[in-house]
């Protein structure tokens, strides 16, 4: 009887295509299990080390605390809520206009998680912008920071919504509100106070935009980079008419095969109507083991989008356009 290598691994070229000399085994045969199976496989196997070393969930006590390494096994069993609070609730009541509020591309027995990936990215994943506003003065984020549980980018990487990037801190902002060539009047961030109750940050460019529009509010300061500081209002109300809102895709088969989509849409604040969708979806796998190491790192692959990497602040001005940008573009 031949040795198992020397038929298995010809079978593997033959359906994955030549092998790269340095590719080991495990790497040729990653697309042969869904990805997500794959990140459970590499948890229990830190589960088992975990709990002979009595570390995070399993540490009685006997161990350092200080010692984090197993910490991210309290996500593990962790999945993020769409309805978690009423920010998450508002973000997920937006309707997309269609074809887009339906999904386009659809797993099929057989595919691996690399192609069903290609399949969403082809079909579903892009730029669409339905409308553009002129002279806004300005915007709106609609979703307070969704905090990230400790450990979750390592190999549990649906213990969160996940989160556009650029939307996430309201500092980012401040930039595109304070520095940008094409920047707002003023750019509004939601908090909840300890009493339940919703109020809105509202930063201005300046002081003297501040003191022209709403005199009668008490001028308080945000201090920012390079000592720089941003005056601002708290309010009951916003007052935005356009505000943008980052959110996560949810489908029945995306944890299966390690898939995340991220979603950021710019709205108006009045109908909810979409003027814009950026979409793109990501997947994860962990990478494979060097010399036996066990080890969290992952490996993960993304739609190419055009323009590749607008930024979530270049996304939102081009659709709710500033009356800056107006003039630069007449």
């Amino acid at each position: 009887m031949r040795r198992l290598n020397d038929w298995l691994l010809p079978l593997l070229a033959a359906v994955l295509g030549v092998l790269p000399a340095c590719q080991t085994l495990d790497e040729a045969t990653a697309d042969l299990t869904p990805y997500g199976v794959q990140l459970r496989e590499r948890i229990d196997q830190w589960d088992r080390w975990c709990r002979g070393q009595k570390l995070g969930p399993y540490n009685d006590g006997s161990r350092n605390k200080a010692d984090g390494s197993c910490d991210f096994l309290f996500l593990k069993d962790t999945r993020w809520d769409p309805n978690a609070d009423e920010f998450s609730r508002y973000a997920h009541s937006i309707q997309l206009p269609p074809p887009h509020d339906k999904p386009q591309a659809h797993y099929r027995t057989g595919m691996s998680s690399a192609t069903y990936l290609k399949e969403l990215c082809a079909r579903e994943a892009g730029e669409w912008i339905f409308r553009t506003a002129s002279n806004v003065d300005g915007v709106l984020q609609a979703r307070t920071v969704v905090p990230y549980p400790r450990g979750s980018e390592q190999l549990t990487p649906f213990a969160r919504e996940p989160v556009v990037s650029g939307t996430a801190d309201d500092l980012q902002w401040l930039a595109m509100g304070t520095k940008n060539a094409f920047s707002y009047e003023y750019f509004e961030y939601p908090e909840k106070g300890s009493d339940g109750a919703i109020f809105v940050l509202r930063y201005y460019r300046s002081e003297a935009r501040l003191r022209e529009r709403e005199p009668e509010r008490e001028m308080r300061w945000r201090q920012y980079f390079n000592n720089f500081r941003v005056p601002y209002v708290v309010d009951s109300r916003s007052r935005a008419t356009y505000a943008y809102v980052g959110r996560g895709t949810v489908r029945s088969d995306f944890e299966q095969h390690g898939i995340r989509g991220f979603e950021l849409l710019v709205i108006d604040t009045r109908t909810k109507e979409v003027l814009a969708l950026r979409r793109t979806f990501v997947s994860t796998r962990p990478a494979a083991l060097s010399l036996g190491r066990l080890h969290k790192d992952t490996v993960g692959d993304f739609c190419r989008l055009n323009p590749p990497n607008p930024g979530a602040a270049d996304f939102v001005v081009r659709v709710a356009q500033p009356p800056q940008l107006n003039k630069e573009q007449q």
